[in-house]
C-alpha cells in the first residue's frame, strides 16, 4: 500500500473534495459526480463541460495537471451512452494522476482538447494524436479537431475495429495475387454462414 504524507493526501483529494463538497457554489453544472477510489481519482462530467473542467485542472495552482497522458474508451452499450471516455491527466509537480470520465452516444460530439483557443494556444497538445486514435478505433467524433483522420488503420478502411458491433473477421483482407504480382484487398469469404447470437 502506498503511504502519503498529509500534504500529498491533500493534493490527491483536493479536486474530489472540491467537487463533492462545494460544487453547488464553485463549479455548478460542470461535475456530474466524483469518486475517490484507493489509487485513482475520478470525476464524471458531460461532453458539454469537458473543456471548462480540463482548463480548471490545467490552470489551478494547487492541482497543476498540465499533461494529458491518455484517452481510454470502452464500448459499453449503456443507457447513458455507448462509449465511456476517460481522460487521464498527470501533475508532474505533485506527482499525481487524475481522470475525467464522460459518457457519449454514437451521435454525441465531444469537444476537442486539441482545438486552438482564440490566441492560437491548444489546451493540451498531446490530445491531437490521442483523439485521432479514439476516432479511428471507436468512431467518437471530436468537434473542432483540425486533423481528424485515420491514424492506425488504412485510409480506405471501413468501420471502426474496436466497436463491439464490428465483425471479428473484418470486411476485407489483404492477399497476394499471383496474376497481378501484388497485394490486393478482397472481400472476406467465410466458410460458414455468419450467425447472430441474441443474448
Amino acid at each position: 500500500m502506498l503511504a502519503y504524507n498529509k500534504q500529498q493526501q491533500q493534493a490527491i483529494y483536493s479536486l474530489s473534495i472540491y467537487a463533492t463538497n462545494q460544487r453547488a457554489v464553485l463549479l455548478p453544472k460542470l461535475i456530474a459526480g466524483a469518486a475517490v477510489p484507493t489509487l485513482r481519482n475520478l470525476t464524471r462530467t458531460t461532453p458539454r463541460n469537458l473543456r471548462a473542467l480540463a482548463l480548471f485542472l490545467r490552470n489551478s495552482t494547487e492541482l497543476q495537471f498540465s499533461t494529458l497522458v491518455d484517452i481510454s474508451v470502452t464500448d459499453k452499450l449503456l443507457a447513458r451512452g455507448r462509449f465511456s471516455v476517460i481522460y487521464h491527466f498527470l501533475s508532474t509537480s505533485n506527482n499525481q494522476r487524475y481522470s475525467l470520465q464522460l459518457f457519449a452516444k454514437e451521435t454525441t460530439t465531444i469537444p476537442s482538447l486539441a482545438a486552438a483557443f482564440v490566441c492560437g494556444q491548444r489546451l493540451f497538445a498531446s490530445a491531437s494524436w490521442l483523439e485521432r486514435e479514439v476516432w479511428d478505433m471507436y468512431g467518437c467524433y471530436f468537434a473542432e479537431h483540425g486533423d481528424l483522420r485515420r491514424i492506425l488503420t488504412d485510409y480506405g478502411f471501413t468501420g471502426h475495429p474496436l466497436r463491439k458491433d464490428f465483425p471479428l473477421t473484418g470486411f476485407t483482407e489483404l492477399v497476394y495475387n499471383d496474376a497481378e504480382g501484388r497485394v490486393v484487398s478482397e472481400a472476406v469469404e467465410l466458410a460458414q454462414e455468419f450467425r447472430v447470437f441474441h443474448l
